[in-house]
């Protein structure tokens, strides 16, 4: 397979590195959705306050494209919707409830997925309320899902500072992950592109481009990664999906229900118990990061250290993070 050998860059070295464990936080009392996350999209409300919601029950669609809506990271009641200037959706609040009901979608067999065709995988994604997992380059900006890309790329490389061991993630979770890398390749008429690290555990991954890549950071941003392998063209588009949502469309298809949880780090020289922790998107940073802030004067980011935004305590994780 191909190999990429990055020789310009620089590996931050920061106290506070996460251990080589996941843990499972306690369930937080409230998740939210920031329509702001999502660059270019004018949000229009489905839900009101007070509304009943299921997990992957849709929010709000977008204005210029009706057809991409989004997903309830949780079961509840809407506690509240936030206003900016302008009546700019902020926030949709949802007060999660004891039983966590699940829609449910049609299951396939992995034989299945790959008989499908692209307007019936497309179908399927877009009304399991989740196709905001991609993103399209040029503009990093949600696809048009009606236009076909020309290819897709997915990194399951992290070199960011204190960024999650993505294969540590992915030990157990190959077969959800080759799905999902299955049900990619239908939606493109081009190839897929997967980069991982040497002797990944998802070296065994078929139907894919696989290259590997090593060196100091940026090796694993998706860019870098287009630029060396396949690098766009004027009037190119193509499309990227973090490697982590990429096991949501496996266990979309495979098991028929849209899984809100993922793993994230919590690092720092002011973070005591540094590691990796497994929680449901939308999540509060309260619920996080409990009581493992040594300093009072901590500067909180959602996101990695270098690309990420402020955010405080009383704040959620942000869609992407």
């Amino acid at each position: 397979m191909p190999h990429i050998n990055i020789k310009k860059g620089h590996d931050i070295r920061i106290s506070g590195k996460p251990d080589k464990n996941i843990a499972s936080l306690n369930n937080p009392k409230t998740l939210a959705i920031l329509p702001t996350d999502f660059k270019g999209v004018k949000p229009k409300l489905i839900v009101k306050e007070g509304d009943k919601v299921k997990i992957g029950s849709s929010l709000f669609f977008d204005k210029n494209n009706p057809d991409i809506k989004w997903a309830s990271p949780g079961a509840g009641k809407i506690k509240n919707i936030e206003y900016g200037p302008r009546r700019v959706i902020q926030k949709i609040e949802i007060l999660l409830s004891d039983n966590q009901e699940n829609i449910e979608h049609k299951k396939y067999k992995r034989t299945d997925i790959t008989n499908l065709g692209r307007k019936q995988v497309l179908s399927s994604i877009l009304e399991a309320n989740i196709f905001p997992i991609f993103r399209q380059r040029p503009f990093n900006i949600i696809p048009d899902p009606a236009i076909s890309p020309r290819d897709i790329f997915v990194s399951a490389v992290d070199t960011s500072p204190l960024g999650v061991d993505l294969d540590m993630v992915m030990v157990d979770e190959v077969e959800n992950f080759q799905a999902g890398m299955d049900v990619l390749n239908i939606l493109t008429d081009g190839k897929v592109y997967l980069t991982t690290k040497p002797g990944s555990v998802l070296s065994s991954i078929q139907n894919v481009e696989l290259n590997t890549i090593s060196g100091p950071h940026p090796a694993g941003n998706i860019g870098i990664q287009i630029h060396h392998i396949s690098h766009l063209k004027p009037g190119d588009s193509i499309w990227t999906i973090n490697s982590q949502d990429v096991l949501t469309l496996g266990k979309l298809f495979l098991g028929g229900f849209y899984d809100p949880s993922k793993v994230v780090t919590l690092g720092g020289p002011c973070v005591s118990n540094p590691g990796h922790f497994r929680i449901t998107q939308g999540a509060t940073m309260a619920s996080i990061i409990g009581d493992r802030l040594n300093k009072e004067d901590s500067r909180i980011i959602s996101g990695d250290v270098l690309t990420g935004r402020g955010s405080s305590l009383e704040d959620y994780i942000s869609y992407y993070d």
